[in-house]
């Protein structure tokens, strides 16, 4: 089959973190299909862009996976230069694809629902498949935040989208499990299949990593029990949590938090962080994440609850990585469809009262070695069933279906 896989925020090693089209792409590819992706040219939270001039397309091959980068102008937050940026890629993916031969499927990843119209616009011009992904609720999720209103303008656009695409694509794929709940709760009868397909982590090249780039930080190198966070630095992330947490175990000597990722609160975060056991480490690329996880003796998932949190459970990246590291993970990202608690890989708590995070922390640190090694087999174990490897045969299954 002739696969296009239409995803605003398809990014590529090594600058890009959300890699799920490029590895699936990879693995495609292995089962003899031919694969290309549509990209922007920018990387989200960064200022990268891969395009450097005035070309509109940009087309490479990256480990052996042809890419396409739509040139889109670099943003900062979400203010009008990310929308115009999303225009960007909704009207330069489009013209990118007009006159090359058609493929057999049109794979499109949201966030954004201009993202799928896109997708929807090409699948028809060419006759092909359209299997639309949902990664992230929009606008439900800036709803529940409280960010837009149900009736604003803006949002009942989105739901809109987000309808007629749910009603028109050949099949969806949700990465998230509480997807029947959701539909159910929208009233939406989708036309095509629905499926459930989370996000994962490519074990080999994970282990590959792990041996290939150790961690030479020396903060990981010491004896403390070192507690880390991976991803995004903001409110939102859980990060006042964190902090206040921290301050509770400042008396901890042998116990230090080790964050690695960015974000725009990051300076403010550092203040408050003065003088405690916190390390920020900055942004890393991807295939050292392995070799920092090696050397964490407890992970954190953490968030700021909203009335939404993770209501239709959760497909955060760090999630498997975390898991295929072996070490065990700590979240406060409470949720009726818990893989954590459901592959016994650590512990949650419906909180987000720095003492109870503090008194699991030592719960973990305090762990006899036998115990602890059980959770470590447990979250290696449960990384397996989302090998990439795992759910490339499912999405190839789902693509040979339609075809049928």
């Amino acid at each position: 089959m002739k696969i296009w896989i239409i995803n605003h925020y398809g990014e590529v090693p090594p600058q890009g973190n959300y890699l799920r089209q490029f590895r699936f792409s990879k693995e495609l590819q292995k089962m003899g299909h031919e694969v290309e992706m549509f990209s922007a040219s920018t990387v989200h939270n960064s200022t990268y862009n891969h395009s450097k001039d005035s070309r509109p397309f940009k087309k490479v091959v990256i480990e052996g996976v042809p890419v396409t980068f739509i040139k889109c102008r670099n943003y900062k937050g979400n203010g009008k230069d990310r929308v115009l940026n999303i225009l960007d890629y909704f009207f330069g993916v489009q013209k990118a694809t007009k006159n090359l031969a058609a493929p057999d499927i049109v794979y499109s990843s949201s966030p954004h629902p201009l993202n799928w119209l896109a997708a929807d616009r090409i699948a028809k011009r060419s006759g092909a498949k359209h299997v639309a992904e949902t990664r992230d609720l929009w606008p439900e999720t800036f709803v529940m935040l409280g960010k837009v209103g149900k009736n604003h303008p803006m949002a009942r656009l989105l739901y809109g989208l987000e309808r007629f695409i749910y009603q028109k694509a050949d099949a969806l794929i949700f990465t998230f499990p509480g997807h029947a709940t959701y539909l159910e709760e929208m009233n939406i009868t989708p036309k095509g299949e629905v499926y459930y397909l989370n996000n994962g982590v490519d074990l080999e090249e994970f282990d590959r990593n792990t041996l290939e780039y150790p961690c030479q930080d020396l903060v990981m190198k010491s004896e403390k029990f070192k507690v880390v966070y991976t991803g995004a630095l903001g409110l939102v992330n859980g990060m006042q949590l964190l902090i206040d947490t921290a301050r509770l175990l400042k008396d901890e000597r042998d116990l230090e938090f080790v964050i690695y990722g960015d974000g725009n609160e990051r300076e403010i975060l550092e203040k408050q962080a003065e003088n405690l056991p916190v390390r920020f480490m900055g942004r890393v690329e991807k295939k050292y994440i392995p070799g920092i996880l090696d050397k964490a003796d407890l992970t954190l998932m953490l968030t700021k609850k909203t009335p939404m949190h993770y209501k239709y459970g959760v497909s955060l990246n760090k999630l498997f990585e975390y898991m295929a590291s072996g070490t065990p993970i700590l979240s406060n990202i409470e949720t009726r469809f818990d893989i954590v608690e459901d592959v016994g890989a650590g512990r949650t708590i419906g909180s987000e009262n720095p003492e109870d995070l503090a008194k699991e922390i030592l719960y973990f640190k305090n762990l006899s070695e036998s115990e602890n090694e059980k959770y470590c087999l447990r979250a290696r174990e449960g990384a397996a069933t989302y090998d990439f490897k795992v759910l490339s045969q499912k999405l190839e299954k789902i693509f040979l279906d339609l075809k049928k």
